[in-house]
């Protein structure tokens, strides 16, 4: 099976050409689909369990259980399927490694630290500042206070937002659509693609009187070596005919 060679700024390295580098917009949409995958658990818990303003437990232990259902998600479970998530799978795309036949539990945890839990980390941060500052009753001499706490909480989303963006661009930007943090473990997303079946072509074939040639097909002129020979036999033949009635005549 041939190989073609991809290059890039930082390594280079050999593809099969049964694949090829994934779509931009597959890769986007998977990220995006187990995004809300992972976001299940905490909506679920904001529906039948209200937090009240100041229970900083209660909002703690919800960030606890969305981390663990995502650290099940992200690293073990795509551990499990080699490297890939369900909406890998659903998109049919695939984490691949150039460095190992097999990706790791660490090249996992590592890349999924970088795309998830930082900003995750960050944006639980904010959330927690935010409800520290927020005044748990709601007076005029409090307000300062609750300026604060949607300044921080904004500042906090514009963070994780730039965050993603940056990731998205620097994806998009680089050659071979990896992520810094891919380049350093070695990891690409790739997905298959079709291949067109080519028969192989017989050249220098001598056609019978039986076949039919593409160009020649229906066309007067399509003589073959052995329509030929009969013709110079029937000519023969006759030739011999003529000879056997002229002598015929002379006697």
């Amino acid at each position: 099976m041939n190989d073609y060679l991809i290059t890039s700024k930082t390594t280079d390295f050999k593809l099969d050409n049964n694949y090829k580098l994934a779509s931009l917009w597959k890769v986007f949409f998977a990220r995006l689909f187990d995004l809300l995958i992972c976001s299940i658990p905490l909506i679920i818990m904001s529906i039948f369990f209200k937090t009240k303003t100041g229970d900083i437990i209660s909002l703690i232990t919800k960030y606890l259980v969305s981390f663990l259902w995502t650290f099940f998600y992200f690293v073990i479970l795509s551990f499990l399927l080699k490297g890939n998530s369900l909406s890998k799978k659903l998109f049919k795309i695939e984490l691949k490694s150039l460095k190992t036949n097999k990706i790791n539990f660490f090249q996992i945890l590592i890349r999924e630290t970088w795309f998830i839990f930082i900003p995750l980390f960050i944006g639980f941060i904010f959330t927690l500042i935010f409800a520290f500052l927020l005044p748990v009753s709601f007076t005029k001499t409090q307000s300062w206070r609750i300026s604060l706490s949607l300044i921080v909480y904004q500042i906090g989303l514009v963070i994780v937002l730039f965050w993603f963006l940056g990731l998205m661009i620097s994806i998009r930007l680089q050659t071979n659509h990896q992520s810094f943090i891919d380049i350093k473990l070695g990891l690409i997303v790739i997905e298959k693609q079709k291949i067109i079946k080519q028969e192989p072509i017989v050249s220098n074939q001598i056609l019978t009187r039986n076949d039919k040639h593409i160009s020649l097909d229906e066309q007067p002129g399509n003589f073959d070596l052995e329509f030929i020979d009969e013709l110079k036999q029937e000519l023969s033949n006759q030739n011999q005919d003529n000879k056997q009635d002229t002598n015929n005549k002379n006697k």
